[in-house]
């Protein structure tokens, strides 16, 4: 007698309602990961504009 089978025809629920909420943990870090890389991204590309705005300000005043 296969032992599988019988285990998955017990508990399919509980094994699918695992994989969701795996599968959605996975999701949900992997979206957390990439906004926080972007906002590194956004904040860099900001100052850097700060300055560049800065520079050709006082540039122009001399």
């Amino acid at each position: 007698m296969n032992l599988l089978p019988v285990l998955l025809k017990k508990y399919w629920l509980q094994l699918s309602v695992t994989l969701l909420i795996a599968a959605l943990a996975w999701a949900t870090e992997h979206y957390r990961d990439n906004a926080i890389q972007y906002k590194s991204q956004r904040d860099t590309a900001s100052h850097s504009l700060t300055l560049a705005n800065a520079t050709i300000t006082d540039m122009t005043k001399r």
